[in-house]
C-alpha cells in the first residue's frame, strides 16, 4: 500500500505530529462561517441568548469536499520515523447521514397554542416534501428525505423554559462496498436532487443530534 504513494521529503513537517494527525489536517473540511440574530433562526435556536449565532451553510461544507472527490487529497505519510516519507490519495465517501430538525415550545399561557402551531409546523415540513420524494425501493442505497413520522414519534429533551422536540429530516445510509460508492461530492449532488435542502439547509436549524459518517478510500 505504501509503494503506490508519491515519495517527498519529510524534513519540514512538524516533528510532533504522528501520520494520523497528518491525516486529520489534510481531510477536515475547512468552512467558512456567518453568524445570525436568534430572531432569524426562529423555532430552531438552540439558546435564547442574544448574541448572534455561527453558522454555516450546508452546501458550503458539501463544496469543501469537492475537489478532492475529484481529484482526491494528498496525505504525507512518514514510514518508521525516515526523514523521507510518501504522500498517499485519498478520496471521500458519504456513508451515512442523519439530519434532525429542532425546534422549542415554550410553557406559558399560549401552550396550548404554540402546541398547535408547532404541530402543524412539524407535519406540514413533512407533508411538503414526503408526497413528492418516495424512497425508491429497488436502489441498493437507503435514503429516507423527511421521514414521515407524527409529532409523538419526534424526540423530546425537556429544559426550564420549555421543551425541545426533534424531528427527522433526512437519512441516508450507504450500502455499496467501498470500492463501488461515488465520491462524495457526487453522491450529495445524487440525493440533493431529491432532499434539495441538503444544500441549503444551515447548521442553525440542526439538532446536534445531526451527524455525517465520511470514510476516506484509499486509491
Amino acid at each position: 500500500m505504501a509503494g503506490r504513494g508519491r515519495r517527498f521529503a519529510a524534513r519540514g513537517a512538524p516533528v510532533r505530529w504522528c501520520n494520523l494527525e497528518r491525516f486529520l489536517e489534510a481531510t477536515t473540511p475547512v468552512v467558512a462561517s456567518n453568524c445570525s440574530s436568534k430572531e432569524s433562526v426562529n423555532c430552531w435556536r438552540q439558546s435564547d441568548a442574544d448574541d448572534p449565532l455561527p453558522f454555516f451553510i450546508l452546501g458550503d461544507l458539501w463544496d469543501a469536499f469537492r475537489e478532492c472527490s475529484a481529484y482526491g487529497t494528498a496525505v504525507p505519510i512518514v514510514l518508521n520515523g525516515c526523514t523521507d516519507g510518501i504522500v498517499q490519495y485519498y478520496v471521500p465517501n458519504l456513508s451515512a447521514i442523519q439530519l434532525y430538525g429542532r425546534f422549542r415550545r415554550h410553557i406559558g399561557p399560549s401552550r396550548t397554542s404554540a402546541r398547535e402551531s408547532d404541530s402543524d409546523y412539524c407535519q406540514d415540513t413533512v407533508s411538503e416534501e414526503a408526497s413528492d420524494l418516495e424512497h425508491d425501493t429497488s436502489s441498493s442505497t437507503n435514503a429516507f428525505p423527511f421521514q414521515e413520522t407524527s409529532e409523538s414519534s419526534c424526540s423530546e429533551v425537556s429544559s426550564d423554559d420549555g421543551e425541545s422536540h426533534e424531528q427527522l429530516l433526512f437519512e441516508f445510509l450507504e450500502t455499496e462496498p467501498p470500492y463501488q460508492r461515488e465520491p462524495l461530492a457526487d453522491k450529495i449532488s445524487s440525493l440533493a436532487k431529491r432532499f434539495p435542502e441538503l444544500k441549503t439547509l444551515r447548521s442553525c436549524d440542526l439538532s446536534p443530534t445531526s451527524w455525517i459518517s465520511v470514510a476516506w478510500q484509499y486509491y
